[in-house]
């Protein structure tokens, strides 16, 4: 009997070692976590209607089933792997890079075009060239996001996904106009054979990019666990003052770490576009699912509201530069000139034809003025100023629920989820119930709901907050396009629905410019700009307020007085969720009637960086809204004038100012000091 208990106490005691070794929880961990995925699958297969058996059965089929299956997996599992062990690289260092797309962009053009332009070198040097530039590209574009952290602490998200947007459309704008095969796609020249990497297995798609993945993976593991530069890596991710004190240079070591997980990326997207996956594939597979998208359409179809008169909001058109044009149509454009048949210039886009010099630089001087007039007239357009209250509104409630989510020490990246989420419980709600109203109630309803979601994981599971929000982030966008899917039978947009109605203030609207500007709007537009007073009132005039402040700035200093920190984080992050599924109810019955797939297009980033840039104050975030819309309506108005400027580079300007604001708002504004930091009461931060 003794030595039976004895023998159960030892194998006891060998099963608790085991399961407290790191990598058996991790392997556990994750294990459960594809069961769960599994599991929640089968459910929503079921629930749409379709075989549970049959559905997995081809999963499984289509990724294991034959040799074919197998290489394809393979070839798809390639790309992850280097994307994996790039952001797992980067974690070491405390660094979250949600760049990824951006990255994979510039990297891929960059080795669709390099060995085109190398094709006189052997081919062994082309494909290398290739990968370089790719990896060079990618880490050209990670030095941006990698030296804000680094020496301005600019929040590495809100960066990495703003140059998502830069690089979609400057990827877009270079193939089309420099890159771009004769065609009906936009895409880039195919590459030959002595440019693509050699086929590993004859007949398949493996390529040598499987064996640059694995010894990547073997390097880097010996670089992290026994190099010193891995130690300094790892010392600034857990602890990057204490790294600091011990001689740890913080800013460099988060800079080089930057820029190697991104030459890692884009090495992996140099594989498949320079043949890493044994196709010719051209640069349109990656980009042609983005070559239609605009940020505020939320759809492939223009169908927007009318913006200050114009019928459809904005214009896909673009004015090329030297594409040969028609004299009449600069006379309409420029005015009544004798212009003959030309070309569009870089100045104003066409060139008058004379015999005299001065006549020529007479008519330079004037399209000049005309071309800064014309802009000057787009700038300070009282049209383009209401559209800018109407494209604040969504950005500047989003904002104020972040501010006070932040406030109370939770970061709340997943703003963008909510407000996604919001935007398509009001449709539902208005299609089931027939009244907008109701629906923006659903929206506010779903956004809470969302926001208790990442409360439960970062306050009482204390998840990461980033990688929460994050995850709340896809998993809202696939989930309403499976719901849009199930209920309305196409993932693209849902139906039209009963949207609110605008409301013209008497006596406002009759004031001249400023009735234009402020007298007619949408009732949320009203709503807004109350809550968000309301809200500045109740974060700085009231008890309340204070105790969300002291929330954020001392948790054990609130908890000893009394204060329930965990009941004012809950609060404040569920909060945060109603105030963006409000700004998603705008985006969905006031600006459309309609939802389409991911049509909150990073205003939730936006609002997130407008929180910080107003320090965190309601009506600051109200300010920095303002200022992002106001850019983001002058590049639309810009799409519809004639400014010699592609779409795509306009289309850039609203995030490229979100980046600048972002970067200077971080060196005068200081968070909270609890932000992010795990608190459990009665022993203090974890």
């Amino acid at each position: 009997m003794d030595l039976s208990d004895d023998t159960s106490g030892k194998l006891s005691k060998k099963s608790i070692e085991l399961l407290a070794r790191p990598g058996f929880s991790r392997f556990a961990y994750s294990a459960v976590a594809v069961f769960l995925a599994l599991l929640i699958g089968a459910i929503l297969i079921g629930a749409s209607g379709y075989s549970v058996k049959e559905a997995y059965y081809n999963l499984f089929m289509g990724a294991f089933g034959g040799v074919y299956s197998l290489a394809t997996t393979v070839v798809m599992s390639t790309p992850l792997l280097f994307t994996g062990l790039a952001v797992a690289f980067a974690f070491q260092c405390g660094l979250f890079n949600v760049g990824a797309e951006g990255q994979l962009y510039v990297g891929a053009l960059a080795s669709a075009v390099v060995p085109l332009a190398l094709g006189g070198l052997p081919p062994v040097l082309r494909v290398t060239m290739g990968l370089l530039a790719g990896a060079g590209a990618g880490a050209a574009f990670g030095f941006v996001p990698g030296y804000l952290k680094a020496k301005l602490g600019a929040h590495e998200v809100i960066t990495t996904i703003m140059l998502n947007y830069v690089a979609t459309f400057l990827t877009t704008f270079l193939v089309k106009t420099y890159f771009r095969d004769p065609g009906p796609v936009d895409q880039t020249v195919l590459l030959p054979l002595g440019s693509r990497l050699p086929e590993l297995i004859p007949g398949t798609r493996v390529s040598l990019g499987v064996i640059i993945g694995v010894l990547a993976v073997a390097l880097l593991n010996q670089v992290i666990r026994r190099s010193v530069l891995g130690y300094e890596i790892q010392a600034v991710g857990k602890n990057p003052h204490a790294a600091e004190y011990g001689g740890v240079r913080r800013g460099e070591c988060e800079h080089e770490n930057c820029s190697s997980h991104d030459d890692q990326r884009s090495s992996s997207r140099s594989c498949r576009l320079c043949g890493g996956n044994g196709n010719p594939v051209p640069l349109h597979s990656i980009l042609l699912a983005r070559i239609r998208f605009h940020r505020d359409c939320g759809s492939s179809h223009c169908r927007r509201k009318p913006v200050g008169g114009d019928p459809c909001g904005h214009s896909f058109r673009s004015t090329s530069i030297g594409r040969p044009v028609d004299a009449a149509l600069c006379r309409d454009t420029h005015g009544a000139h004798d212009y003959g048949a030309g070309t569009c210039d870089t100045v104003c886009g066409c060139t008058g034809s004379s015999r005299y010099v001065f006549q020529a630089k007479e008519q330079f001087r004037r399209r000049r003025w005309q071309g800064m007039s014309g802009f000057m007239d787009i700038v300070f357009n009282v049209n383009n100023l209401a559209a800018t209250i109407r494209m604040a509104t969504p950005i500047a409630l989003a904002a104020m629920g972040g501010a006070f989510s932040e406030r109370s020490g939770v970061v709340n990246i997943g703003i963008e989820g909510m407000m996604l989420t919001g935007a398509f419980c009001g449709v539902l709600g208005s299609h089931l119930t027939g009244s907008p109203w109701l629906g923006v109630l659903c929206a506010v309803a779903g956004g809470g709901l969302v926001g208790a979601l990442l409360a439960v994981f970062a306050v009482r599971l204390k998840a990461d907050h980033v990688v929460t929000g994050v995850g709340i982030n896809i998993l809202a966008s696939g989930a309403t396009t499976w719901l849009m899917q199930v209920i309305w039978k196409r993932k693209g947009a849902s139906d039209l629905v009963r949207g609110l109605p605008t409301w013209s203030v008497p006596g406002l609207r009759d004031i001249p410019v400023l009735g234009t500007i402020l007298g007619t709007h949408s009732p949320l537009v009203y709503i807004s700009f109350i809550l968000i007073a309301l809200g500045w009132v109740v974060m700085f005039k009231t008890p309340l307020g204070l105790r969300i402040r002291m929330t954020g700035e001392h948790p054990e200093a609130a908890d000893t007085v009394g204060i329930n920190v965990r009941a004012v984080k809950y609060f404040c992050v569920i909060l945060s969720g109603c105030l963006a599924g409000l700004g998603g109810a705008y985006l969905s019955l006031a600006q459309l009637n309609w939802f389409s797939k991911d049509m909150s297009a990073g205003r939730g980033y936006m609002a997130l960086a407008a929180c910080i840039f107003g320090g965190w104050n309601p009506i600051g975030g109200l300010g920095a809204s303002f200022l992002f819309s106001f850019t983001d309506a002058i590049q639309m108005r810009m799409q519809t004038a004639q400014i010699p400027l592609a779409v795509e580079v306009i289309q850039m300007i609203p995030y490229i100012l979100t980046i600048l604001i972002l970067a200077g708002a971080v060196v005068k504004s200081r968070p909270p000091a609890a932000l992010g930091v795990h608190y459990e009461s009665g022993h203090g931060k974890k």
